[in-house]
């Protein structure tokens, strides 16, 4: 798990960090623009350059992640714990992988000049909904 740094939590980033909090809950990972969605539900003045400056301040800080695809749009993730996570390239939706995969973590037999913290690793296919209309 990432470290959280200490930052104040005003009003709009509780808000926000709420919002994540449903999004764990079903495995959803939001898009800038989803966020801003259902922020404006609980704050109607609030504004997309404030939901981006905030998923800065919440990212930076440890709160949250945020998963670039390519070039595409970037997700935003609230479970900060290290995961695999599938890109559905025919929806664009991002999911987490629940199965383990093997990941070599400080091998002794290794030499490495730096320090394995984390990783972020996404995987490109097809997500269980989109192959079962595939056939």
């Amino acid at each position: 798990m990432v470290q959280k740094k200490n930052i104040r939590l005003t009003s709009q980033r509780n808000t926000i960090l709420n919002i994540f909090h449903k999004c764990k809950e079903r495995n959803y990972h939001p898009t800038a623009e989803e966020v801003y969605e259902e922020a404006k539900k609980h704050i109607s003045n609030i504004s997309l350059g404030t939901i981006y400056r905030n998923l800065n301040v919440l990212g930076d800080s440890g709160y949250i992640k945020e998963i670039r695809i390519k070039d595409r749009k970037s997700f935003y993730d609230g479970n900060t714990d290290s995961h695999f996570h599938l890109f559905c390239s025919q929806c664009e939706s991002l999911i987490d992988i629940k199965e383990p995969v093997e990941v070599l973590y400080n091998k002794k037999s290794f030499k490495m000049d730096y320090k394995i913290e984390g990783f972020l690793l996404s995987f490109f296919g097809s997500c269980y909904k989109c192959k079962e209309k595939e056939g």
